[in-house]
């Protein structure tokens, strides 16, 4: 509430723990288009068709994982005020 109150409108969140790029340091401010979840060692549906959820298994179409329009909000020329590095996925 106090970020709305301040006259938050979005809030931008993700998160990571790897890379493949040895270009990229630790704190640098990384613009994703894509991932790869290489998660193992659970289940891969958070919807198995236990209730409450519905029954069966249910998919977030993950094409376009990033929204478009909010990646162009954080182009170089908008990322100048960050304390890091903006680095874009190409």
């Amino acid at each position: 509430m106090a970020l709305k109150e301040a006259g938050c409108t979005h809030i931008l969140a993700t998160n990571a723990c790897g890379g493949l790029q040895d270009y990229t340091q630790p704190g640098d401010f990384i613009i994703l288009d894509q991932f790869m979840d290489q998660t193992r060692g659970r289940e891969q549906s958070l919807y198995g068709g236990q209730k409450p959820h519905l029954d069966g298994v249910l998919h977030i179409p993950m094409a376009e994982p990033f929204c478009e329009k909010t990646r162009e909000v954080f182009s170089v020329s908008h990322c100048d005020f960050l304390p890091m590095v903006p680095h874009f996925n190409r």
